[in-house]
């Protein structure tokens, strides 16, 4: 068993297949489920959750920025991470805003990398099979 612990796999909603998942690919997930959970969305966990989707239709010039140091400050809150640096790039197309975000995790083997996009109706997690 991984270091990192083991958890069912869930990004936007539990995998109907209870399918685990564990090591960085477990700790991607629970970082990119912080990003869309709002802050109190957890009747348990008061202080977990800061949904990024709030910058999505923002044109202000220090959104990315801001969404940016937001998502860095809430995967740092897992006891996991030592580090978190984040880049993001909005665009808009037909279908509506997108907003990704490149995310660097630090935790106690080293940095990897991994790509979450949001947009208003969801969220895709993008990890390399080298980084898991």
């Amino acid at each position: 068993m991984s270091h990192l612990g083991s958890d069912f796999s869930c990004l936007e909603d539990l995998d109907a297949n209870l399918t685990p998942v564990e090591g960085r690919f477990a700790l991607a997930q629970a970082s990119g489920r912080r990003l869309i959970t709002p802050t109190g969305g957890l009747f348990y966990a008061s202080d977990y959750g800061d949904d990024v989707r709030r910058y999505l239709n923002s044109q202000a010039p220090s959104t990315p920025l801001r969404a940016a140091a937001t998502a860095e400050g809430e995967c740092e809150k897992d006891e996991r991470v030592n580090r978190c640096d984040v880049t993001t790039t909005q665009t808009s197309t037909a279908a509506g805003d997108m907003l990704s975000l490149q995310v660097s995790l630090t935790d106690d083997d080293g940095p990897f990398d991994f790509t979450l996009n949001i947009n208003s109706l969801s969220a895709e997690l993008l990890i390399e099979a080298g980084e898991v």
